[in-house]
């Protein structure tokens, strides 16, 4: 079990020499397994851990009683903990929401402040294969598309989830031969709570009747999927720069748009559309079809979207507006002008809204993939001090291998970057020399070759992407 969670942890990268890893530690089986698991593998992996319970005082004493046996479990493995208590039907008549919404609000509120406030750099929650076919079937029902099915990603932001690979059966059987004990929430036997109803009565009739593997199977289709959808979303971004005109508050899909296969059309769509609005939220597959309907009517015919979106048929495609004020259009500037990076060493910061990972490793013969956000670069080309900042008067990008050079500005222009999105864009420098153009190119200085002998790998990645998940803690 140790040997292939640590090879599932390693495989998506989940943690860097030095991370702070705090565990949402409810007190339950897959819990309190995670935190005997980490503990073991602190050395191993270079780890400092810590825990956070949030205690919802919804179960009366049974909660308190979570909250004691977590303290003492904390204090007998020398596990700082943060605990928060809140009250959830307090939350749940303020915002006039349900009880399942306000608890997964009061955790994700509670994960914010430890990354914000105690230090911690990645947030593990025990979610299992069981978790995962619960919310594939959930969210398969309501209807979705692919990420939807990708259920639950083993890694968003500075969320992780080690225990994806493995079951709860597992789980249980293992902490049963340590002889640990662990706390049960009796809500968990509620049937009213829809997730409660999946997994006791249609995973087990699925497990009873169909093939007692099916959680698994069903756990690695979702996994084939996020990777499916990951790679349609990486490829929607490319086409998008030559199919999609970019003018103020306003992009227009250009008729050449339905030359592309139909689900890259659904993501471009969706793309726009969040752009737009500043989210996905609240965008369907109805929303999707409207828009390319749109496509086939006469210039001048409208529709009405979520988010005071309008789209409009006009001679270039379908033009899709935000009323003034809606979206992410009106952006202030990022108000930091540089962040300098901490190279030589493991590390992860902040830049305005984005975060930054970072480090330096011997190279080896892995093949080197091709990916938007995350590059590798060979370290010791690179000189000088480098910076994560926006763009400055005579930044400069070296083009070819033998050394000639173009100016940003004109970098920009070629590959139709939007005028008002250019200064957003993310750039990891060294004085005005450009290495890597966030979500475009790197330089030719810093690429990879046969004389490489330490690779730095770095990956910026919106700060906020690990709060937009609707998945329990466990």
């Amino acid at each position: 079990m140790k040997k292939k969670i640590l090879e599932y942890i390693n495989r998506y990268q989940m943690m860097l020499p030095g991370d702070v890893v705090c565990i949402g530690l409810s007190g339950g089986a897959d819990s309190v397994y995670l935190l005997l698991l980490l503990q073991e593998l602190v050395e191993e992996l270079f780890l400092k851990l810590q825990a956070v319970h949030v205690n919802h005082g919804f179960r009366g004493d049974e909660s308190a009683g979570d909250q004691v046996f977590v303290e003492q479990l904390c204090k007998e493995r020398g596990v700082p903990l943060f605990v928060y208590d809140r009250l959830v039907g307090k939350l749940t008549t303020e915002n006039h929401m349900g009880l399942e919404e306000a608890w997964r609000m009061m955790r994700w509120q509670a994960y914010q402040e430890c990354l914000e406030r105690h230090g911690a750099t990645k947030i593990a929650l025990a979610h299992h294969q069981k978790d995962v076919a619960e919310t594939l079937l959930f969210h398969l029902s309501r209807g979705t598309s692919l990420p939807g099915m990708a259920a639950i990603r083993p890694v968003n932001g500075a969320i992780i989830r080690p225990l994806l690979c493995i079951s709860r059966e597992e789980i249980e059987h293992d902490l049963n031969n340590r002889g640990i004990v662990w706390r049960t929430d009796s809500t968990n036997m509620d049937h009213t709570y829809t997730r409660n109803g999946i997994r006791h009565r249609v995973i087990f009739y699925l497990e009873g009747r169909v093939n007692k593997q099916a959680v698994r199977h069903m756990a690695e289709a979702a996994g084939d999927l996020e990777a499916a959808g990951r790679f349609l979303q990486e490829e929607a971004l490319k086409r998008m720069k030559e199919l999609v005109l970019d003018r103020e508050n306003c992009l227009i899909i250009l008729e050449k748009f339905f030359m592309e296969p139909e689900i890259l059309q659904g993501y471009i769509v969706l793309e726009c559309l969040k752009r737009l609005a500043g989210s996905r939220k609240d965008f369907t597959r109805s929303h999707v079809s409207m828009v390319r309907e749109l496509m086939s009517m006469q210039t001048g015919k409208r529709i009405c979207l979520p988010y005071g979106i309008t789209g409009i048929r006009d001679y270039h495609g379908v033009c899709l507006k935000a009323d003034e004020g809606v979206g992410s259009q009106n952006l202030e500037p990022i108000s930091l002008s540089e962040s300098l990076v901490p190279v030589g060493s493991s590390a992860r910061f902040f830049f305005g809204k984005y975060e930054v990972v970072c480090g330096i490793y011997e190279r080896n013969d892995a093949i080197i993939p091709k990916k938007a956000y995350t590059k590798w670069l060979d370290y010791n080309k690179i000189k000088n001090d480098l910076l994560i900042r926006t763009r400055q008067q005579g930044d400069f990008l070296v083009i070819d291998q033998n050394g000639r050079r173009k100016k940003l500005k004109d970098y920009m222009i070629n590959q139709k970057i939007p005028r008002d999105e250019r200064d957003y864009i993310p750039l990891l420098a060294s004085g005005t020399e450009i290495f890597w153009v966030v979500g475009y190119r790197i330089s030719e200085n810093c690429k990879i070759d046969n004389n490489t002998r330490h690779v730095m790998h770095i990956q910026i990645t919106e700060g906020n992407t690990y709060y937009c998940e609707n998945a329990d803690n466990k």
